[in-house]
């Protein structure tokens, strides 16, 4: 397997080099592997001369919030800081996404600038040839490694503990690594640079809140079994969860026990949400494909973590998963535990 992605030949990595002042960014609700990333990146690009700022679409969730230990993230607001430095640059990064929805205001605000842009990604999607996108890394982290390396940019021991957050998310702390030998060996790098893997762990799997075990209480009482038990299904209605403050790392962290059940081939998780759209999440054991079931509903992701969002009856959808997981021996290959 290829051990290494990005070139220093590549048009992005022309692209960052020649910039002096760069907007970087993530999806909403930033996640560690999102933040991290950017965070490690804006660093780097800082410590080559390159100005920098990570600004977000929406104020970041507690479970992530530790790793801005430097206060230094803004969050996209019309004629602040933020605005202006957007205003002022000649290059968006893009980190673990390749788009911010035209529905977030500094989306819009990033497509109005008509400023280029990039992304630095590990999911399949929209992107240009100045994107680096590899779809079987582990997490964002990995290529971002990468590229600091094709800038000339040494990796601290705060980056390197940026990149490892990046890298334990994504991959529920080196659970879930594709068979790559190399996302462990990249793990040790980064603590041979420094990285503080005790703060990371602690701060991402030692933080969980009191409302996270309610969630799981509820998703108990709401548990059902298709495909011959094979797949765990939950289905949040409108309200359910309105009374916890929670956030993705708690509705990760749900799916994540509900597919380590003995048996469970795969997980979906339904959240409905008053007057909004519909949420879907899916995850599967190796030698399941999820992947065209989430296409199906106009989502997306890696074959055993996808998701979409959907508006949908209710009655509707619940009768087109059920239709779906019928023929669910089609997306499962792999062995039987």
């Amino acid at each position: 397997m290829k051990e290494q992605w990005v070139e220093s030949t590549h048009p992005g990595i022309g692209l960052l080099r020649e910039a002096k002042q760069v907007t970087l960014s993530t999806h909403w609700g930033a996640d560690a592997d999102g933040l991290g990333s950017a965070l490690a990146l804006r660093a780097g690009l800082q410590s080559i001369g390159i100005s920098a700022k990570v600004i977000l679409p929406n104020p970041l969730f507690e479970r992530v919030a530790f790793l801005d230990w430097n206060s230094e993230v803004l969050v996209w607001d019309e004629g602040d800081e933020a605005s202006s430095w957007l205003s002022q640059s000649d290059l968006v990064v893009l980190l673990d996404t390749s788009s911010l929805g035209s529905h977030e205001l500094l989306g819009s605000a990033v497509e109005n600038s008509e400023l280029p842009m990039m992304s630095i990604d590990h999911h399949l999607g929209e992107s240009s040839s100045l994107s680096l996108v590899f779809p079987d890394a582990a997490a964002t982290g990995e290529i971002v490694f990468e590229t600091l390396h094709c800038l000339g940019a040494e990796v601290t021991p705060e980056m390197a503990s940026w990149l490892f957050a990046s890298i334990s998310s994504d991959t529920c702390s080196f659970r879930f690594v594709r068979g790559r030998a190399e996302t462990f060996r990249m793990g040790a790098r980064l603590i041979d640079a420094g990285a503080d893997p005790w703060k990371i762990q602690e701060g991402l799997y030692q933080s969980v809140s009191s409302d996270a075990l309610r969630l799981f209480g509820r998703a108990e009482a709401r548990r059902a079994f298709y495909a011959d038990g094979r797949v765990a299904v939950v289905w949040f209605e409108p309200g359910a969860l309105e009374d916890l403050v929670l956030d993705r790392d708690d509705h990760r962290d749900l799916i994540q026990n509900l597919i380590a059940q003995r048996n469970i081939r795969a997980a979906i998780t339904v959240t409905e949400r008053e007057g909004g759209p519909t949420k879907l999440s899916f995850r599967g054991r190796k030698g399941v494909n999820l992947e065209p079931m989430a296409r199906e509903f106009g989502g997306g992701g890696h074959a055993q973590a996808c998701g979409a969002t959907l508006s949908m009856e209710a009655s509707a959808l619940k009768m087109a998963l059920q239709e779906k997981l019928s023929h669910f021996e089609r997306m499962d290959t792999g062995p039987l535990s």
